[in-house]
This record gives C-alpha cells, sequence and structure tokens, in this order.
C-alpha cells in the first residue's frame, strides 16, 4: 500500500510542478510583451 501513496503523491507533484511552470511561462511572455511596449528599460526593472 505505501508503494502505491508514493506513486500517487509523486504524480500529484509532478502535475503541481507543471501548472507552475506553465503559469510561469506565461507570466514571462506577459512581462516581455510590456517590455517591448514600454521599452527596453522595463525589462531591466
Amino acid at each position: 500500500m505505501q508503494t502505491i501513496d508514493v506513486s500517487e503523491d509523486e504524480k500529484k507533484e509532478k502535475k503541481e510542478k507543471g501548472k507552475e511552470e506553465k503559469k510561469e511561462k506565461k507570466e514571462e511572455k506577459k512581462e516581455r510583451r510590456l517590455g517591448f511596449v514600454l521599452g527596453m528599460d522595463y525589462l531591466v526593472f
């Protein structure tokens, strides 16, 4: 039973990590677009 619990937890963790990584990439794209709109100064910020 314990091995099943561990694998389930690992699957959940991987899903959460994947979601967070996708979110971060979306945020990065948004920030990059803002940077182009406001000029390169924003990227340094």
